[in-house]
């Protein structure tokens, strides 16, 4: 199954979301390859820091460009699991890794300024099933303020349901220390501590990946 996180603007989640849905699936004894095709490397750069501190358990990562979807494909095989950092940005590669992916994420932040790139989005998703019929794709609302007076969130999800193609994910992924606190150091949120940010995770695998 090749899950693939991405979207037009950066600084949504997708890293943030993508090694911790890698680690939930390594600590469930799945084999899981994690893929980063963001020239920044976060991702790539938190599995190197696992490995430096022999964190248990190792997380593979490889780090492609090019032709994203012949390289996935390669791999697919190998893996029970490939989850795929694409950063930010309306690139060759993502749109070569909408190709294979299974499953298409889009982290988006409760703002206006990211609901304007969803447009674009849902164009590359219509575009892909062209080629890649049974991609499914869901939106995830990341960084919500803890504020339960700001309405954002709700007002996001209001303007998502105006695209039928894309399935808005019922989990809530705030904006905590936690995330940054773990990404440091090469770790998931569930193994530095954080019950609320592991049970946000644990609801996001739970809607993607189907298990528990």
């Amino acid at each position: 199954m090749v899950i693939l996180f991405g979207g037009e603007k950066g600084g949504t989640g997708k890293t943030t979301l993508a090694t911790n849905l890698a680690a939930f699936l390594a600590t469930q004894d799945m084999d899981v390859l994690l893929v980063d095709i963001d020239p920044q490397g976060s991702s790539a750069t938190w599995a190197n820091t696992r490995w430096q501190y022999s964190l248990r358990p190792l997380i593979p990562c490889v780090q492609i460009s090019g032709d994203i979807s012949r390289q996935i494909w390669k791999h697919n095989n190998k893996h029970e699991y490939i989850v795929i950092d694409a950063g930010g940005g309306d690139t060759a590669e993502l749109q070569s890794a909408l190709r294979t992916a299974d499953v298409f994420c889009m982290p988006i932040k409760p703002s206006q300024l990211d609901l304007w790139t969803v447009q674009r989005m849902d164009e590359l998703r219509v575009e892909t099933l062209g080629v890649n019929g049974d991609m499914e794709t869901y939106a995830i609302l990341s960084m919500v303020p803890a504020n339960p007076a700001l309405n954002e969130a709700g007002d996001t999800v209001a303007a998502l349901q105006s695209y039928p193609g894309i399935l808005i994910a019922p989990v809530l992924i705030q904006d905590r220390k936690s995330y940054r606190d773990a990404a440091r150091v090469g770790k998931s949120v569930a193994e530095i501590g954080d019950p609320r940010a592991s049970r946000e995770i644990l609801q996001l695998a739970s809607f993607i990946f189907g298990i528990e």
